[in-house]
């Protein structure tokens, strides 16, 4: 299976961009968030008996991550892990990451990454997007 996933990224990354990436939480943050939504009648659907069995099972998760990591890890596509205790501030990293990513193949193919002063938006002299964003999941204070 692992073969199959190098073959697949190598063949992509040649003619276009393969993005991997995983979010993580930590077993305390999932716990909290099952609890959360436990409690929730509005949100107590999305939480399944076999989240709490999957839950039991997390260590064998992460060993399989830790091995699928290291054997489709190269340089042309790299996996990227990214915090996601804060849902917001993961959301906005996941987005950054992307961006960083398709630039970095934009520079691999010979095209130019342009600027942001060389781009014709509206917003570019505006606080970037995740200076403004919250890292709690309240609504902002109005």
């Amino acid at each position: 299976m692992f073969l199959e996933v190098n073959k697949a990224a190598q063949t992509l990354v040649k003619t276009e961009l393969a993005l991997k990436y995983r979010l993580h939480i930590s077993d305390d943050e999932q716990l909290r968030r099952f609890e959360e939504r436990r409690a929730d009648p509005l949100k107590r659907w999305k939480l399944t008996d076999e989240d709490w069995r999957n839950r039991e099972r997390n260590r064998e998760y992460e060993a399989a991550a830790e091995d699928m990591f290291a054997r489709t890890e190269h340089d042309l596509a790299p996996w990227d892990v990214l915090a996601g205790e804060h849902k917001k501030l993961a959301r906005v990293t996941a987005v950054e990451t992307v961006n960083r990513r398709i630039e970095e193949g934009m520079l691999r193919w010979g095209t130019t990454v342009p600027s942001i002063e060389e781009l014709d938006v509206s917003f570019a002299d505006e606080v970037s997007f995740a200076d403004r964003v919250s890292l709690t999941d309240e609504p902002p204070a109005t």
